[in-house]
């Protein structure tokens, strides 16, 4: 059985005879098995894959002790499978089972008792939470990837073309590294555009003397990276540059304070007060920054109202901006893992600021 597994296995909550795992997340966090569907079944001495046709032969090449049995036949299988194993009471994922699903395995399951509480999901999350050397190495090579595509971009960017056209060439050329899967690039936006900190891409075309910003990242076997960059296309104004030191020195401090043991929301306050000390406190409007793994976006995040603290084996977004409505905006973005050495930044692109010609 691999290692993940047989942690789970081991630290089922006391009320739960089994778990029943359903979201495409945490079957590829356990299995190792991307798959648009199937259902895991895990007790404290056995684990069952159902799955259907389409993956029986790559779920066939799984390591461990793993029953796999055929989903066609889950509606009736998988109450034969609970009462043969005497479960009473399982566990789902509160945080990734819709109500509809619930309601359909409670119908399914009437002599087993789901508990929907989030004991099992607060299990899985914080399993997931500290990454290990495996997964800090895919991210690294994740965010590697994506700088290369960025660099190759830049020879791209021009006054003219569309938001569009950028974000379909940055997915090209990230798509294009070996071992990515995927890639998130519809985030790019120019001029005044970028006011909108979670803008898609549009038709709009870049002009001389203004920021184009693009937050991105490739995938590598299911870890995506995560980076934000702010390029001038044309000679920026002073404002702009000053906006550009005053964010990049917010993110610089901010890595700095990072620490294992230092509250999520301490890390965040010391962002917010490089900006507040700029005269811009009302215009940093988003969090700091969060953690990354099989999802962009998971816990603990760097916020003002977080109650975690940053502990070893994190892998954390660092992400402030500055966003001036109508006008423009800016975000510069790293990832930094908090390893058993120190904290490391997983980027090796410089942040001063590129302006294009």
């Amino acid at each position: 059985m691999n290692q993940r597994l047989t942690v789970l296995m081991s630290s089922l909550p006391a009320h739960l005879d089994a778990a029943i795992i359903t979201s495409r997340v945490n079957r590829r966090y356990y299995l190792g098995l991307s798959s648009s569907a199937g259902t895991l079944v895990v007790t404290r001495s056995a684990v069952f894959f159902f799955i259907d046709g389409r993956y029986r032969e790559a779920a066939g090449a799984l390591d461990g002790d793993i029953t796999l049995l055929p989903s066609e036949d889950i509606t009736t299988e998988l109450p034969a499978l609970m009462a043969r194993l005497g479960v009473r009471t399982a566990g789902v994922e509160s945080g990734y089972l819709t109500l509809a699903a619930l309601e359909s395995l409670r119908a399914r399951l009437p002599g087993c008792v789901i508990a929907a509480d989030s004991a099992l999901n607060e299990l899985i999350l914080a399993q997931r939470r500290r990454k290990s050397p495996r997964e800090v190495a895919l991210l690294r090579a994740a965010q590697h990837a994506s700088e290369r595509a960025y660099l190759n971009l830049l020879n791209f960017i021009r006054p003219g073309r569309t938001e569009k056209e950028m974000a379909l060439e940055l997915y090209r050329l990230c798509r294009m590294e070996d071992g990515v899967e995927a890639a998130h690039t519809d985030l790019l936006l120019s001029g005044p555009n970028g006011s909108r900190p979670h803008g898609m891409a549009g038709d709009r075309a870049v002009r001389p003397g203004e920021f184009v910003t693009m937050d991105f990242g490739a995938v590598i076997d299911g870890y995506s990276a995560d980076m934000t960059r702010t390029v001038a296309v044309g000679e920026p104004t002073d404002e702009m540059r000053g906006l550009y030191e005053l964010v990049r020195r917010a993110k610089d401090t901010a890595t700095l304070a990072v620490a294992p043991g230092i509250a999520c929301a301490e890390v965040d306050a010391v962002a917010r007060r490089v900006i507040a000390e700029g005269g811009y406190a009302d215009e940093f409007c988003h969090g700091l920054g969060h953690s990354i793994g099989l999802e962009g976006h998971e816990d603990p995040r760097f916020r003002a109202d977080s109650n975690a603290c940053v502990e070893e084996g994190l892998v954390m977004s660092v992400e402030p901006g500055v966003y001036l409505p109508g006008r423009l905006g800016l975000r510069i973005e790293d990832l930094i893992y908090v390893g058993p050495d120190g904290v490391e930044s997983l980027n090796e692109t410089a942040t001063d600021l590129v302006v294009l010609a």
